[in-house]
């Protein structure tokens, strides 16, 4: 059994997540830092050749991690350089932008609502979860209206792709530059390296795509799902162009560009088309 923890965690919080487990009897659990962890499902689904230096990019809900291994000639990944993580980014902190970004708009009908009543804290839990999904919706679509159920207030937040991608530019730049410190670290140059891994959540968003392969100075082939896509989900979220990006062997060889797959109709349409003539079947006489 493995267990993992954050990438900058340092050796006191690592061995006080063993003792804990050492109080559980679960004293034979292999520890592993999160990109580590990517890495290793990375190289059970990918063959890794011996050498191979992979740089890991983990965007989860709560932390952001980044971290380069290599695999060692008997077949162990080993950490290059010291991983770097930011404790205070995440998903969550997308989320609250969008979250700010609705109260924002809903303007003064915001400030006159009570938090300390029951039916306004669950509209706020209720508004946080519609925001989450606006979040994960923009990732394949341009823009997205936000339903707002606050008690005298019902209306609905558009919010587009270009205005979101801007607003959490900031933070995703600082991931950038976590994950570039992560590979100097380990003395190694872009070009070097095998594959660059995209984890986590908020990587599915475009932009945050974008913008650590200009960073970073290279292409962004390789999309790990932490949250266990399968194979036909996959497959769905190519045929909509959102790009799951996580190749399998079945999948290679389809095209790289979105693909639609429109249904056969069941049967032909008798509308007349407009500039042709509709030719009259000739009847046959019958048999007497």
């Amino acid at each position: 059994m493995a267990v993992t923890h954050p990438a900058g965690w340092g050796p006191h919080k690592v061995e006080s997540l063993r003792t804990a487990l050492t109080a559980h009897a679960v004293e034979s659990a292999l520890l592993l830092s999160e990109p580590q962890a990517a890495a290793v499902g990375y190289a059970a689904a990918e063959r890794v050749e011996p050498g191979a230096v992979v740089a890991v990019y983990d965007f989860g809900g709560g932390t952001f991690d980044a971290a380069v291994v290599r695999k060692a000639a008997g077949g162990v990944l080993e950490l290059l350089g010291t991983p770097q993580g930011l404790e205070r980014l995440g998903g969550l902190d997308l989320d609250e932008a969008v979250f700010e970004h609705v109260r924002a708009a809903i303007g003064p009908a915001w400030e006159a609502l009570d938090p300390a009543d029951p039916a306004v804290f669950a509209a706020f839990a209720g508004l946080r979860r519609e925001c989450t999904s606006a979040k994960e919706a923009l990732s394949h679509d341009t823009e997205v209206l936000v339903p707002v159920r606050l008690p005298g207030a019902h209306t609905q937040v558009r919010l587009g792709r270009v205005e979101f991608e801007e607003t959490i530019r900031p933070a995703v730049l600082e991931t950038v530059d976590a994950m570039r410190r992560a590979i100097d670290s380990a003395v190694v140059v872009p070009p070097d390296l095998t594959a660059l891994l995209l984890v986590g959540g908020s990587s599915r968003i475009p932009r945050v795509a974008q913008l650590v392969s200009t960073g970073i100075g290279r292409s962004v082939p390789v999309d790990v799902r932490s949250e266990g896509c399968d194979r036909r989900r996959c497959r769905a979220d190519r045929a909509r162009g959102s790009g799951c990006g996580r190749s399998s062997s079945a999948d290679r060889g389809r095209p790289a560009f979105p693909v639609a797959f429109l249904p056969r109709p069941r049967h032909r349409s008798r509308r007349p088309v407009p500039g042709r003539r509709r030719r009259r079947r000739r009847r046959r006489p019958r048999r007497r």
